[in-house]
């Protein structure tokens, strides 16, 4: 799965770039001859682009955020490289090419944001009907792993479903297998025979775990190093699920899942652009 989902990231990338480098050919051919120069300019532009939208999130996991969190990314780096585009354009003298840079710019949010919605709305069809699952580990009490699978449920187009559960203190720690019907049924219990041992590490490497959710008291959180540490190993996502007034933690990126914030903190190791739907 994971891999998924980097060759996807991947695919991405790659055609951003086609087409950023499309609406250029576009603007450079229909340019007066003295305005190439500047266009060569903004051609140079092109990684910063990316890069500039990477780093506005553009590319991270957009699964439970949505649709306006892909918005807010695009919408705020297109207007931090218009400015650093206007000021480079203008410390060469080509100020009559603000207008075309401002037409690229306008193109490819629309481009951008228009493909992506299609895309967004093609994926939370084949989620809806049991595709791109990601299999999702907690690390919490078996109840707060119910309440979680019984919302993923309720959300089918986060594609998300709890695969395993984690339960006890991390060295008296023993992982389960999570039943698939376990959502439904009014009172689950765990099972003996769902037992996969306390060996982390194994089951990583063993099993299909997509995202590790660490649904502990915050004090706790301390004991979870080891756990964050396999995860960036293993190029896992990690998220940190701190109930409903984490006061003691400011999270840079929190998540929306109902009742609960959900703060990354690790991305899954290596790019910080793995999984971007």
């Amino acid at each position: 799965m994971r891999q998924k989902a980097e060759g996807w990231l991947r695919a991405v990338g790659v055609f951003d770039q086609v087409l950023i480098a499309g609406i250029l050919t576009w603007l450079w051919n229909s340019a007066p001859a003295e305005g190439h120069v500047g266009l060569f300019l903004v051609l140079l532009l092109t990684p910063f682009w990316g890069h500039l939208h990477r780093y506005f999130g553009l590319y991270d996991s957009h699964r439970l955020g949505g649709w306006r969190t892909v918005v807010s990314a695009t919408l705020k780096a297109s207007t931090i490289g218009f400015l650093i585009g206007t000021v480079l354009l203008g410390l060469v003298g080509l100020w009559d090419l603000v207008s075309t840079f401002a037409q690229f710019v306008a193109l490819w949010i629309t481009l951008a944001l228009l493909w992506r919605g299609v895309a967004y709305n093609v994926l939370y069809m084949l989620r809806r009907r049991g595709a791109d699952q990601r299999y999702v580990l907690v690390i919490g009490s078996w109840d707060k792993a119910v309440e979680l699978a019984r919302q993923f449920r309720e959300r089918p187009e986060w594609g998300l479903q709890v695969g395993f559960v984690g339960l006890g203190p991390p060295e008296q720690r023993k992982f389960l297998h999570f039943p698939p019907g376990a959502a439904v049924v009014a009172a689950p219990v765990p099972r003996e025979r769902d037992s996969l041992g306390s060996d982390l590490e194994k089951i990583l490497q063993s099993r299909v775990v997509d995202e590790i959710l660490l649904a502990v008291h915050s004090r706790d959180l301390a004991a979870e190093q080891e756990a964050v540490r396999l995860s960036r190993t293993y190029g896992v996502l990690c998220r940190v699920c701190l109930g409903a007034n984490p006061d003691d933690l400011a999270p840079k990126d929190v998540g929306v899942i109902p009742g609960h914030f959900a703060l990354t903190v690790n991305d899954s190791g290596g790019s910080a652009d793995k999984l971007e739907v």
